[in-house]
């Protein structure tokens, strides 16, 4: 924007001080130097808790998870878990380009799995989600805030968790009584996930982001139970840090998107705006 000012009988238009933008995006050598040090400080502490020596009994001490009660152990296990997926669903994402449900979905849907049951877990979750999308159009219908329309689905999808539950005793089918430890919450989201989205991209759009969301569950829930993996979340919690850095790194450097053809549908507008969406000052002043 431009002010007019008058000198000696002459117009001169003089141009505004701009404000600097409050966002100076990263350099590639900040990046790196970012990646580095959270990868160089888990690995020494790492060694030093290896090392025999005054600090590792007191590093083993006070930064492991192993002397906790069994109980709290593994409450802090499905903390630890949590980013640690997250790696996985990016790779999928960034470095694979396979379109899943969003980020989360996966990582919640695993964590159901590992409570229900993969096969039981899926087979309901399929169930749950044919019905949602069917339900669907007949509340919207209701011109229902969204509020108004996701709770019912939440309301919906109890009363088909408690029925099925039920089931278990008039097949005398003890299996059935793992849908009570679905989280409620997860079933409903990705049952909303998928039916907008095929509202907006089509059933092969749908189907096909809804299988690989499905796999990379499937996936993460074989990750969460390798006792591997387990043990080295409690004996070494700094390699969270090292998680964070794998997701720099993959998203910065690692955006091949090798099997992006494979999806039935574009990456949308829609899609695209949620990733910058916290940036667009920034787009719009450089």
């Amino acid at each position: 924007m431009s002010a007019v000012y008058t000198v000696e009988s002459q117009t001169l238009p003089i141009e505004a001080p701009t404000e600097p933008s409050s966002f100076e995006f990263v350099s590639v050598r900040e990046t790196i130097g970012l990646i580095l040090a959270l990868t160089l400080v888990p690995a020494i502490l790492i060694a030093l808790k290896n090392i025999s020596g005054p600090w590792s009994d007191m590093l083993d001490k006070n930064f492991t998870l192993r002397q906790m009660p069994e109980n709290i152990q593994r409450e802090i296990l499905g903390i630890l878990m949590v980013p640690v997926a997250g790696l996985v669903v990016v790779f999928t994402r960034v470095s694979l380009g396979l379109r899943v449900l969003g980020p989360f979905r996966s990582i919640l849907l695993a964590i159901a799995f590992h409570a229900t049951g993969v096969v039981l877990g899926c087979v309901f979750l399929v169930i749950t989600t044919a019905i949602v999308v069917f339900l669907r159009e007949p509340i919207v219908l209701l011109r229902l805030p969204y509020f108004g329309r996701i709770t019912i689905m939440l309301s919906i999808t109890a009363a088909m968790m408690t029925v099925g539950t039920l089931a278990s005793t008039w097949l005398d089918w003890r299996l059935l009584q793992g849908i009570a430890y679905f989280p409620i919450v997860v079933l409903c989201l990705v049952g909303d996930a998928f039916a907008r989205t095929k509202n907006r991209e089509g059933i092969r759009s749908a189907l096909f982001r809804g299988l690989m969301t499905a796999l990379v569950a499937v996936l993460l829930t074989g990750l969460i139970g390798m006792q591997v993996v387990r043990d080295a979340l409690l004996a070494y919690p700094e390699i969270l840090l090292t998680q964070i850095a794998g997701i720099v790194f993959l998203c910065k450097f690692c955006g091949w998107r090798c099997f992006a053809f494979l999806n039935p549908s574009a990456v949308t507008e829609d899609e695209e705006e949620e990733e910058v969406e916290e940036f667009e000052p920034v787009f719009k002043s450089s």
